[in-house]
């Protein structure tokens, strides 16, 4: 009774409401609309060469956290440094950036790497699985080594009930 009155008097907010990487999920919002009013350029630019990072953010996914979409765009914005550095050096206009966009070695390359992220997220994952799967019948041929060694020293185990 004391708590569905506290529930009604109390004000849930939307960084409540959205959990512990709600406060984050805003100041980025924060960000992105700062970098758009104050560079619109770069702006451009950038949302362009990681295009394939929103689409893998987008994907449900079962490893929880977004891994592969954080492995992702940490390739892609390793990618992107250099054609942020010619736009930077030709002037931050936003001619510039379309410029830079327009070429399909720029994007390819940024778009390539960005996949390598993802191909480097999954084949870890897969190595990480196969390693435990090799540990665990390494560790179930000693447990049945143990095994038949304490029935030769002390006899078959009686049946379960």
């Amino acid at each position: 009774m004391v708590r569905a009155a506290r529930e009604e008097a109390a004000p849930i907010s939307a960084a409540t409401k959205a959990g512990p990487h709600g406060a984050m999920l805003w100041w980025g919002g924060l960000g992105c609309g700062a970098m758009v009013v104050l560079s619109p350029g770069s702006a451009v630019l950038l949302t362009t060469l990681m295009v394939p990072v929103a689409l893998f953010a987008l994907i449900p996914e079962d490893g929880g956290a977004g891994r592969v979409a954080k492995a992702a765009s940490l390739f892609g914005l390793a990618a992107s440094v250099h054609p942020l550095l010619v736009f930077w050096s030709h002037g931050t206009t936003l001619s510039a950036a379309i410029m830079l966009v327009r070429q399909p070695l720029i994007l390819a390359t940024s778009w390539v790497s960005i996949l390598a992220g993802w191909f480097t997220s999954e084949a870890a994952t897969l190595a990480v699985r196969l390693c435990s799967d090799i540990a665990a019948a390494g560790t179930r041929r000693s447990l049945a080594a143990a095994i038949v060694t304490l029935e030769e020293e002390w006899g078959p185990l009686p049946p379960r009930a």
